[in-house]
């Protein structure tokens, strides 16, 4: 069975407009979302519900965490009932906010996928054993698995989770690339909505490099394998992949 991860770039709103996210609810397309997907209903009415919603935005400067009010739309997802990849980080949180005990946690090695609390929620363990940025002498050039790569993002973790749960082919929307400076811009010129922001605190003149060769991992752990993944965005500058059109698939 395919699926589709679901990046946060520009070009999402291109995709809402023309009625991509409501073929593929009508199609009852598998899709992988992240972070803050939820803004996109802010832009347009769409019946479109992800199968699978991962957290791991705030992975930049700890304090600038506490900037980013993330707990109530993390709670909604996993209130939604939608299963949820979450950073094992943000545990202690989340279960504070719905007033449940602090229990022994479960992760995505073991076999349960459930920590007694939240049965739709899988607690992930990112593992950082390289470098963040593609300059840097100890960047990696491949994953680790079953240990979870953080490399380049949320991206990358979606991709390892929809690897490892064998979905062929993997298609790819919102991962545009191009970032802007954004330093005192009143909207956020990389992300699908102006009110997107991050704690991203990686400089902006590394980024593209970074995620193209994320990217350029992704693509190569999938091809090693036999298996395939391809861009079905609109637009954007990410060229790591073949291009396919997202409505001839859906075809």
């Amino acid at each position: 069975m395919r699926a589709w991860i679901i990046g946060n770039g520009p070009s999402l709103r291109q995709h809402l407009e023309r009625g991509d996210f409501d073929l593929l609810h009508q199609r009852g397309e598998v899709t992988f979302a992240m972070n803050k997907i939820h803004l996109l209903y802010d832009l347009g009415d769409t019946s479109w519900v992800p199968t699978n919603y991962l957290f791991f935005e705030a992975m930049g400067n700890a304090a600038r965490l506490e900037t980013y009010d993330w707990v109530p739309y993390v709670s909604d997802w996993i209130k939604s009932g939608v299963r949820c990849y979450i950073d094992e980080t943000f545990r202690p949180r989340l279960l504070s906010e719905f007033g449940a005990p602090n229990v022994q946690p479960v992760y995505w090695k073991d076999e349960r996928r459930a920590d007694g609390v939240f049965d739709n929620v899988i607690w992930v363990r990112r593992w950082i054993c390289h470098g963040a940025s593609a300059l840097h002498e100890k960047r990696p050039e491949s994953w680790h698995l079953p240990e979870i790569c953080c490399y380049g993002g949320s991206m990358n973790i979606a991709a390892q989770l929809a690897f490892m749960l064998g979905y062929e082919p993997v298609y790819l929307i919102g991962c545009d690339l191009g970032f802007q400076d954004d330093r005192g811009a009143d909207a956020d010129p990389n992300h699908f909505h102006p009110d997107y922001w991050t704690a991203d605190d990686f400089p902006l003149n590394t980024r593209d490099t970074t995620l193209r060769h994320m990217h350029s991992i992704i693509r190569k752990e999938f091809e090693k394998m036999g298996r395939h993944i391809y861009n079905a965005g609109i637009g954007g500058k990410l060229d790591v992949y073949e291009r396919v059109d997202l409505r001839e698939v859906l075809k």
